[in-house]
């Protein structure tokens, strides 16, 4: 068969379909092994045989057969040349087509879907796709989309195309599917439900997507809630005698790769408007107000595609500045988080899934602003704040699930401000200022599980040291800008960039 042609091979339970000799030539030449549609037999397989089988870039496909669940075996004398086997698997159930090969030599690519569905149990259950007696041809994976790919996407873990002897009763070259997962010997004893992941498999793109996605949460809203004066410059001098309206610009550019060795990059942007009113106490000033936020957050995953969440919030803050120089300031937020999952599978194909979470933040933040002369001050502060995003159900295109529980975050942070005021004239007031803190994020476990049995655990815990330059601008006793910059590192979060830049209007 030459040119674009395609030759269709229909078999079912009680008959048989046979060829003596086919030629294959040229990449747009195929071979369709079919099931019969109106075979009901209990039987799972049908059989194709041909004699002799040659191809020069050919395409040998397998055709799915929905209605009843049958899959195909394809029994070859004599195989030459180079081709691209397509097979029909159904990972979660062990399924799929057989090749058989009596005598065989050449180059064939291998092609399986991949899928966001399990192997029933990753590392103690392979799927054999062909038998070369002769063990004269080779075989690898490949893809529609992606050359010599070495390996596929099988529900939670990454599957590899192996070769074993003699392997499961067969004579010659057995070529299976399998994870390189080595389970030790154990006593015959109770096998857990959900055994725990082994980090020396490797994960697949869809499942690093879904715990970088559910890990994000706390990271957006650690990156819209900071210190006091991060997001409000130095309120005590700014904050006027009775109200006020302000707003800012954040931005966050921050790397996360988890305890489990998932790997992504946070950009994220937003805007945050407030409002708020000044009371006067005999021992200081009282300020409570509200505001509302959005930021745009892109999660760009380090194995392809880039998620988005658009996150919305509305919150309420009460802060007192005693005479003094003690102050505590405290924030109530919700947020809503409307995730948009895009990652790209190892065949090069797209997997989505869109779903939303709902959270709640608190912070409380203590410090004492200390000056010495005119224009020195320096301003310590003990920072503790608590996050937690609701579970949720996701379901993936691939058919992938998910079940997120609560991600939850419990952070203190310490630090001080060392700051000179420069008075520049009699409304302008100038205080550059530095930063320097360490965070601690307590909460070691953030589960997700992947397909009813993986459980991850997205660990993220550990000190991270902050440092920061900023300055907050009197333009007039009523106006003021302020900014500021932040680089953070820990183990398992580096952020080049935090930073915002911000004005109040005081009536």
């Amino acid at each position: 068969m030459n040119d674009a042609t395609t030759l269709t091979l229909e078999a079912g339970t009680d008959v048989s379909a046979y060829a003596e000799d086919i030629l294959l030539n040229g990449s747009q030449t195929s071979l369709e092994i079919k099931p019969m549609l109106t075979t009901r037999s209990a039987a799972e397989w049908v059989t194709v045989s041909i004699d002799k089988l040659h191809t020069q870039s050919g395409t040998i496909r397998f055709m799915s057969d929905t209605t009843f669940d049958k899959y195909a075996q394809l029994h070859i004398g004599n195989l030459s040349g180079n081709s691209t086997i397509i097979f029909n698997t159904l990972f979660n159930e062990g399924k799929g087509n057989f090749v058989t090969v009596d005598n065989g030599s050449g180059q064939h690519g291998v092609i399986v879907r991949d899928s966001g569905q399990d192997i029933t149990a990753p590392g103690s259950q392979t799927l054999n796709l062909i038998n070369d007696r002769s063990q004269g041809a080779n075989f690898f994976l490949t893809s529609d989309s992606v050359n010599n790919i070495t390996a596929i996407d099988g529900g939670t873990y990454m599957y590899s195309l192996k070769k074993s002897e003699n392997k499961d009763g067969m004579n010659g070259n057995v070529w299976y599917l399998t994870t390189d997962l080595q389970l030790p010997e154990v006593p015959p004893i109770v096998i857990p439900e959900k055994p725990i992941p082994n980090p020396d498999v490797s994960t697949t793109p869809s499942t690093d997507a879904v715990l970088s996605l559910a890990s994000s949460t706390q990271f957006i809203f650690d990156g819209e809630l900071q210190s006091l004066r991060f997001r409000q410059g130095s309120l005590n001098m700014n904050k006027g005698q009775n109200s006020g309206v302000w707003g800012r610009y954040l931005t966050n550019n921050t790397r996360i790769r988890a305890n489990n060795n998932t790997a992504y990059r946070l950009q994220q942007d937003g805007i945050e408007l407030g409002a708020d009113t000044v009371l006067t106490t005999s021992g200081g000033r009282l300020i409570t107000g509200g505001f509302v936020s959005y930021s745009d957050n892109m999660i760009k995953h380090a194995r392809g595609g880039a998620s988005n969440t658009d996150s919305y919030s509305i919150g309420a803050y009460a802060t007192y500045f005693d005479d003094s120089g003690v102050y505590v300031d405290s924030v109530l937020k919700l947020n809503r988080f409307n995730h948009a999952l895009n990652a790209r599978m190892t065949n090069g194909h797209s997997v989505q899934a869109d779903y939303h979470q709902n959270a709640i933040g608190v912070a409380l933040e203590m410090g004492y602003h200390y000056a010495w002369g005119p224009q020195w001050f320096a301003e310590p502060y003990l920072l503790t704040s608590f996050f937690s995003a609701d579970t949720k159900d996701v379901k993936l295109n691939n058919g992938m699930k998910a079940d997120i529980d609560n991600n939850r975050s419990l952070k203190n942070e310490v630090g001080t401000t060392l700051g000179y005021r420069i008075s520049v004239n009699s409304d302008v007031i100038i205080q550059p200022y530095s930063r320097l803190a360490i965070e601690r994020e307590f909460i070691k476990s953030n589960n997700v599980t992947i397909n009813d049995v993986n459980d991850f655990n997205n660990n993220v815990s550990g000190n991270v040291g902050k440092y920061g330059l900023g300055t907050n601008i009197q333009v007039n006793s009523d106006t003021h800008v302020f900014a500021e910059i932040n680089y953070r590192k820990g183990q398992y979060v580096e952020s080049p960039i935090i930073g915002n830049i911000g004005f109040r209007v005081n009536f």
